[in-house]
């Protein structure tokens, strides 16, 4: 799927792998890498605002249209994620394309965040529970990006020879 807009959403798979390179996955792989203890997703700063500012174990992540939102306490940038930022915290983020494109497949089993940061674990993980994959691109205000379009091609190439091994056989990748 190359952007919300341009393709439907097919509920034929249980498993889809969310991407959106620059920035979201790419943010919260590093938050959760530097000690973040989960990341929740919101699909506008006011639901976000309203259902954790009484949380102080929340830190608000994220972007509308580029711009920093009030309130807020970091930006949607991996270098803002290092574990003095991040390290025992809870995050809640809102971002114009990543997030948006969360709260529309919030009906599948499994969600996974795809990036090249952490493409390589992401790989084992759909190796080894391989079933029918979605990948969704969130792309940029409704229109494809050549970056998730890359990482979704690799992802594509990695996987589609990979379908007829056996279980055992497919948790050698990397």
């Amino acid at each position: 799927m190359l952007a919300p807009a341009l393709y439907p959403f097919h509920k034929k798979s249980s498993t889809v792998v969310l991407i959106d390179v620059l920035r979201f996955t790419s943010t919260m792989t590093t938050a959760l890498a530097n000690g973040a203890l989960c990341a929740e997703t919101f699909a506008d700063p006011e639901t976000a605002l309203k259902e954790k500012s009484k949380d102080y174990d929340y830190k608000f992540v994220g972007e509308q249209s580029g711009n920093f939102i009030e309130g807020f306490h970091f930006n949607n940038s991996p270098v803002a994620m290092t574990s003095q930022n991040v390290g025992g915290r809870k995050l809640a983020f809102v971002t114009t394309n990543g997030t948006y494109m969360r709260s529309h497949i919030e009906q599948y089993e499994r969600i996974y965040a795809g990036c090249f940061l952490n493409g390589k674990a992401l790989m084992n993980r759909l190796l080894e529970e391989y079933d029918d994959v979605q990948l969704v691109c969130s792309g940029f205000h409704n229109k494809p990006s050549i970056e998730d379009t890359l990482f979704a091609g690799m992802v594509a190439v990695i996987l589609k020879p990979l379908r007829h091994l056996s279980k055992v056989s497919r948790l050698n990748f990397g």
